[in-house]
């Protein structure tokens, strides 16, 4: 969030909440999908604390939010589950160990193929295009720095001083009149006596002759490879002082369908949508008995007789109190009898933090901003370490018309990620995201929140995207589920949110505290697009809770949003979220 710091001093909002860390105890069962396991290892990572699964596969252990219990067995994939405040129930599937030749899996994620690089080059700034492929800090073991070249200053007076300035650990030195930018401080790597070589756009540069011409406006990437690292990649004779690699716009970059802009993920492949996702209808149908006849009852009395008749059952689940209140409000509007409900059940909401966080999500589609700001308060003073608070606290301050309690909300935010309280390098996703939501908010309300001469600082914003965006936030740091968007052609693209599929931004998410993700649809393909889900559980038996916002002209004066509120109780089923109809083609950030 580089462009709040020059009011910092304005709004900076000193609050005295600390993360409590008491310890959890954290019980559950292990499976591989059928039979229970005995003999499960279960221990606390870096400690001697452990247990093992007994003969019915249970297991109990003591355990604090941000360590990471580690559950591993003979033959079986080792899973890794970081703990949060809310962590009581992990009922764990441990899957065999594959030996997989032409994909692997490293750290819990599949590594990406070349035509997967090529794909997400412009939607990852940590994708560099080189003579021997592709390159990311995902992909190889070594120390890789990528620079989105759009953190180049222009107005730098060549590219190596432009490269000098941005990278930290070079320096620039005259010989013999050439100037020569060496890889000055890594480990304890010493200043070499040429510097290093360039690879522009596939051309080689030697040191001798840098390629000082370049224009920084057309740069798009930038990467510095060390010394060892280029000897392996270029041969001694290139990559022997180091190789810093330029992707410029003047050649094709990324896929060879869409060029130099994001390619559209719903090309890939044979991905045509089998129209298999089911209605609200159907999944009512399907349903659980009460909310059956819940939404069978002829007016709201009879809906509310019908609440009191469970209650002695499903009482204590939040999420019985919610399909009650939501039939009584959405179907019979009786806003009297809907309040009523949640009044019974006021203990079990300010208690559950999972529970809360639904409530806000249900306030805010109903259009209830303050109730939702209440409650985001709560959870932000009950969760001052989740980047989450802060995230829906200051969205919510936007909602209610607060621009400058979120902007103060947001330069907190920045300074205690400066303070090393929260660390997010540049390329994470909630680094991106925070970002985007900041500039955002200063593109539109900077003339209301600052000053004329911090409103100059404005031209800086990175606000270049507009259009229609897509930020989904789940409830629950254990929720695991694929998202599916249908293009007008009938194509589609899928993304996974599990611990198989992404277990490195899972361990991430829950460390930082943070759970959202944000889709971008440019001014491509035109028609409507259908987005579906598939919920995969969540490792205990209650329903978790999907929050969808819809930005419609995003960042323009006309941007509108739409919140929609999902209950993910069915597992392993396509179901259908919505449709929107805009002029798109899918980016991911």
């Amino acid at each position: 969030m580089k462009v709040s710091l020059f009011f910092l001093s304005l709004f900076l909002v000193v609050l005295n909440v600390q993360p409590s860390f008491s310890q959890n105890t954290i019980s559950g069962k292990v499976t591989d999908g059928q039979a229970l396991i005995q003999g499960v290892s279960v221990l606390v990572e870096g400690t001697n604390n452990g247990t093992s699964t007994d003969a019915r596969g249970e297991y109990t252990i003591n355990a604090s939010p941000k360590d990471i219990l580690v559950f591993s067995y003979v033959g079986m994939q080792t899973m890794e589950i970081v703990v949060e405040d809310v962590t009581e129930v992990l009922n764990i599937v441990l899957y065999p160990k594959v030996e997989e030749l032409e994909e692997v899996t490293i750290s819990g994620r599949k590594r990406k193929s070349q035509q997967e690089f090529a794909r997400n080059y412009f939607s990852d700034p940590t994708i560099i295009n080189t003579n021997v492929g592709y390159l990311s800090p995902d992909l190889v073991a070594w120390h890789l720095r990528v620079v989105d070249g759009r953190e180049l200053n222009p107005n730098d007076y060549d590219i190596l001083e432009a490269i000098a300035n941005k990278i930290s650990g070079t320096v620039i030195r005259s010989k013999r009149g050439v100037k020569h930018l060496f890889p000055s401080s890594f480990g304890s790597m010493k200043l070499g006596t040429v510097g290093v070589n360039f690879e522009v756009d596939g051309n080689m540069w030697y040191n001798y002759n840098p390629p000082l011409h370049l224009d920084i406006d057309k740069v798009i990437r930038v990467a510095l490879i060390y010394p060892d690292d280029a000897i392996r990649l270029f041969g001694a004779n290139f990559g022997g002082p180091g190789v810093v690699v330029i992707n410029t716009s003047n050649i094709m970059q990324g896929s060879t369908e869409d060029g130099n802009r994001p390619y559209d993920q719903v090309r890939l492949r044979n991905n045509f949508y089998a129209g298999d996702a089911l209605g609200e209808n159907t999944l009512l149908r399907n349903g659980p008995t009460y909310l059956k006849e819940l939404y069978a009852s002829t007016d709201s009395g009879s809906a509310h007789e019908v609440y009191k008749k469970y209650v002695p059952t499903f009482g204590s689940s939040y999420a019985f109190v919610l399909d009650a209140y939501r039939c009584l409000l959405d179907k019979f509007g009786d806003e009297k009898l809907a309040n009523e409900i949640l009044g019974n059940h006021t203990k079990l909401f300010a208690e559950n933090l999972l529970a809360m966080k639904a409530l806000a999500y249900t306030y805010q589609e109903n259009g209830e901003l303050k109730k939702a700001n209440e409650l985001y308060k709560k959870l932000f003073v009950k969760r001052p370490n989740y980047v989450q608070s802060y995230l829906d606290l200051a969205a919510s301050y936007r909602e209610i018309g607060a621009d400058k309690k979120a902007t103060a909300i947001f330069t907190r935010l920045d300074y205690l990620q400066n303070q090393d309280y929260f660390t997010m390098s540049d390329t994470m996703t909630v680094a991106k995201l925070v970002e985007r939501e900041f500039n955002n908010l200063l593109a539109l309300k900077g003339e209301r929140i600052l000053s004329k001469k911090e409103q100059k600082n404005l031209e800086d914003l990175d606000t270049d995207f507009k259009g229609t965006r897509l930020v989904f936030e789940w409830n629950d740091g254990e929720a695991e589920f694929e998202l599916q968007f249908v293009n007008p052609e009938g194509r589609h693209y899928k993304t996974e949110h599990s611990l198989f599929a992404d277990g490195d931004i899972i361990r991430e998410q829950k460390l930082l505290g943070y759970t959202t993700e944000e889709f971008l649809i440019d001014d491509g393909m035109s028609g409507t697009w259908q987005v579906n889900v598939k919920y995969l559980g969540n490792k205990r038996l209650t329903p978790s809770y999907l929050k969808a916002v819809v930005y419609y002209n995003y960042g323009t004066a006309a941007q509108r949003k739409e919140t929609k509120v999902f209950k993910m109780g069915f597992k392993d089923v396509n179901r259908e979220l919505f449709t929107l109809k805009v002029p798109s083609s899918l980016i991911t950030n």
